[in-house]
């Protein structure tokens, strides 16, 4: 980060990190957020700031492994035999971990059907992308 002004850089930092425009985004997003923060925004700026940034390596080691954790944790929820909400109870240290007897493991059997007419997903798809909040009509009729 040798510029002062990165977004100034344009293609250059690109080109020298080897990252898309979108990811450099989120990068300095991240970096903006960190206490002291090594780069700050100004207007459509972004700057460096006098601070010698040191990546945290534990934080990213505990992250990851609690990420990892997590897949393993969904890994078994999709994988299990065992009542669904049961599992969830469990792993939300609910007290309660009885069957429900109403999820697709407890009627050994699937709950909604497996397959789908082609053109009712092509339909579906057209609603969900079309009721979506950002193509959604902010304007109140009174």
């Amino acid at each position: 980060m040798a510029e002062r002004h990165l977004s100034s850089a344009g293609r250059t930092l690109e080109e020298r990190v080897n990252m898309s425009r979108v990811q450099i985004e989120k990068v300095m997003t991240y970096l903006g957020v960190e206490n002291p923060a090594p780069v700050i925004k100004q207007g459509r700026l972004w700057q460096r700031t006098p601070v010698n940034y040191q990546l945290d390596h534990d934080k990213i080691a505990r992250l990851s492994a609690q990420r990892e954790a997590e897949w393993r944790e969904i890994q078994e929820f999709v994988g299990t035999d065992e009542c669904l909400m049961a599992f969830l109870r469990r792993a939300l240290d609910d007290p309660e971990t009885e069957p429900c007897g109403h999820c697709a493991n407890c009627l050994g059997e699937a709950v909604v059907p497996e397959s789908y007419d082609h053109q009712l997903g092509v339909q579906a798809a057209a609603f969900l992308r079309w009721s979506s909040p950002s193509n959604a009509c902010t304007t109140l009729i009174t």
